[in-house]
């Protein structure tokens, strides 16, 4: 018998909490904040150039911060840093 396919959600950034961003995996995570780094605030993609090495530099930080408020806004934590 055929297993079913796994849902996954629509990530969107600009209306994610901490607490979210961090349910996600430790390889998923890295993958958020490179592709919301690339968005404006109102979702739409400013700049398809996004430096990985900076992303990873991004993302220990944004843990962190999600980290200490998992009730805040994810977004608002990754622009501070950007």
């Amino acid at each position: 018998m055929a297993m079913p396919a796994k849902t996954t959600k629509a990530v969107k950034p600009t209306k994610m909490t901490c607490e979210e961003f961090l349910s996600y995996d430790e390889v998923t995570r890295p993958q958020i904040v490179f592709l919301s780094a690339g968005l404006k605030g109102n979702g739409k993609a400013k700049d398809p150039v996004v430096d990985a090495d900076r992303i990873n530099t991004l993302v220990p930080g944004v843990i962190e911060d999600c980290r200490a408020e998992p009730k805040s806004s994810f977004w608002q934590k990754l622009k501070a840093r950007l």
